[in-house]
């Protein structure tokens, strides 16, 4: 959910609540601004963490469906993100990461992705877990200390397939301590794109991500040669709904 207008930070947990009580598909809340002039908008996260499928939709909403780029500048970040349409229906986004040292491994099925504003572990499963998949993600963040050092975390259960790979994204939101199963993740999917990249030798790399709903997100990334990452999702996107909500 987009809501025009950034308020007091104080309130915006109220907000945040609310919002998904009236609307139980909404997973995330956030709020913004736009200098229409400059192209250039602002996106704050009702937790304050970094979305990538927000940022996305802020976009699309912005250029109103039309091929085209703004810059915007996202909770939890500290460089503003490329965004746009490149064709009908879709929205990317760039990704705040910048460089392989984000990237630490843990376990031979267990990796560490840091983007700005979110931390993603990668839990690449060589057989289904056989536990509640939130739970067991709020013990592996929990384990790795997670819950309260960084403004949001998730554990990305992937399995490979032969074009593609199987997203099942749990995130944690500090500030306002939501546990959820997303539908879609694409800062997970972006740090899936991250860690598949780094199993080749290429220089770039495309992925595409089965996420929950069905549909996919594509990270593409590429790095340089000072260990440098440049890291941009893509994928399907839909205005669902538009109106005045009154608290």
């Amino acid at each position: 959910m987009l809501i025009k207008g950034i308020g007091p930070k104080n309130k915006r947990r109220k907000i945040n609540d609310e919002m998904i009580k009236r609307f139980p598909s909404v997973e995330q809340v956030s709020f913004f601004e736009y200098d229409q002039k400059n192209k250039k908008a602002t996106l704050e996260l009702a937790g304050g963490e970094f979305c990538g499928n927000a940022t996305r939709s802020l976009a699309y909403l912005l250029l109103q469906g039309n091929i085209g780029e703004i810059k915007i500048k996202v909770s939890g970040t500290t460089i503003s993100l490329n965004a746009g349409i490149r064709q009908k229906a879709t929205a990317f986004a760039q990704m705040p990461v910048s460089n392989l040292k984000s990237v630490k491994k843990f376990q031979p099925n267990l990796f560490r992705v840091d983007l700005e504003g979110i931390t993603q572990l990668v839990y690449l499963q060589n057989k289904p877990v056989e536990k509640d998949l939130k739970q067991y993600a709020f013990e592996i963040l929990k384990k790795q200390n997670l819950i309260y050092s960084v403004p949001a975390a998730g554990v990305m259960f992937i399995s490979e397939k032969e074009q593609f790979i199987d997203l099942q994204p749990v995130v944690w939101v500090r500030d306002i301590e939501t546990l959820l199963y997303e539908t879609a993740c694409a800062s997970g999917t972006a740090a899936v794109g991250i860690w598949k990249a780094l199993q080749t030798k290429e220089k770039s790399a495309k992925v595409k991500v089965l996420q929950p709903t069905g549909k996919f997100i594509e990270a593409e990334v590429t790095k340089n040669e000072s260990n440098g990452l440049e890291v941009y999702i893509d994928g399907e996107i839909e205005i669902l709904k538009k109106g005045v909500e009154n608290l």
